[in-house]
């Protein structure tokens, strides 16, 4: 996937709202712009879940 493919879907939340309630924009499209340190991959349930620290 390169960011052509992505830059011209809108967002649906911002950094600044995830990290106020991350519950409310669970799921949602972010856009951002960074360098990835950390991804860490936990089932929850039957679904993983990924969590990635920069």
């Amino acid at each position: 996937m390169r960011w052509s493919d992505v830059s011209a879907i809108q967002p649906e939340t911002s950094a600044a709202k995830v990290m106020n309630d991350s519950d409310l924009d669970r799921g949602k499209r972010i856009c951002a712009s960074g360098t990835i340190a950390e991804i860490v991959a936990e089932k929850v349930g039957t679904s993983p879940a990924v969590q990635a620290a920069h």
